[in-house]
């Protein structure tokens, strides 16, 4: 019950949609992805010291945007506060 519990919240917190498959490998792979996400999100909590729910709240507003160079192959990212306008 506490790991369907989990895979409901994490799913809560991550935004993500209800997905139906049919086919076991289908189902595996899902239930593999969203277990991996489960983990990841537990880490990032024990890291962070704050609930998943939260970092993603504070993440939403920051954009990074990488300027690349072709021609110099030099690139530059720009973390931004903001959702750019």
């Amino acid at each position: 019950m506490e790991v369907e519990q989990a895979f409901r919240i994490a799913k809560s917190d991550l935004e993500a949609r209800p997905i139906y498959h049919r086919k076991r490998e289908s189902i595996e792979y899902h239930l593999l992805i969203v277990f991996v996400a489960l983990c990841m999100g537990k880490i990032i909590e024990l890291i962070q010291g704050r609930t998943l729910q939260r970092v993603v709240d504070e993440l939403k507003d920051k954009w990074t945007v990488t300027l690349h160079d072709e021609i110099s192959g030099n690139s530059l990212e720009v973390i931004l506060e903001h959702k750019p306008h």
